[in-house]
C-alpha cells in the first residue's frame, strides 16, 4: 500500500512540476526555482527513501534527505515575504545542515567494511 502512495505523490509531483513550468513566467524566478526544488526533492525523497526505497530495498541514498526538503521550503517561503531580489552570501548558511549531513554520511560510507 505504501508503495502505491508513493507512486502517486511521484506522479502527482511530476504534474504540478510540469503545470508550473508552463506557467514559470508568471512567478518570480528566485521563488519559482526554490519551490521547483522543494518539489523535486519531494519526488527524490519519495523514490530514495532509505526505509521504504521504491527501486533498491536496503539501499541508502543519504543525498535525498528530509534535509534538503526543509531547506528549500524554508528559502522558499522566506523569500516570498521579502522583498530581496537575490540570494545574498549570508543565505548560502542555510543549506550548510544538508551538506553537512551529506558529507557526514559520505565519510560513513567509505568508511565502512565491504561485505560481499
Amino acid at each position: 500500500m505504501l508503495t502505491i502512495i508513493q507512486i502517486v505523490a511521484i506522479l502527482q509531483g511530476l504534474f504540478l512540476g510540469v503545470t508550473l513550468f508552463q506557467r514559470r513566467r508568471e512567478y518570480k524566478k528566485l521563488i519559482f526555482w526554490l519551490f521547483m526544488g522543494c518539489i523535486i526533492s519531494v519526488m527524490l525523497f519519495a523514490i530514495g527513501d532509505d526505509d521504504y526505497n521504491l527501486m533498491v530495498s536496503d539501499a541508502n541514498w543519504f543525498l535525498f534527505h528530509e534535509t534538503l526538503i526543509a531547506t528549500f521550503f524554508f528559502l522558499f517561503i522566506r523569500f516570498s515575504n521579502s522583498d530581496g531580489k537575490g540570494f545574498a552570501p549570508i543565505d548560502v548558511i542555510f543549506l550548510l545542515p544538508y551538506l553537512f549531513h551529506v558529507i557526514f554520511q559520505s565519510l560513513l560510507t567509505l568508511g565502512s567494511p565491504k561485505i560481499s
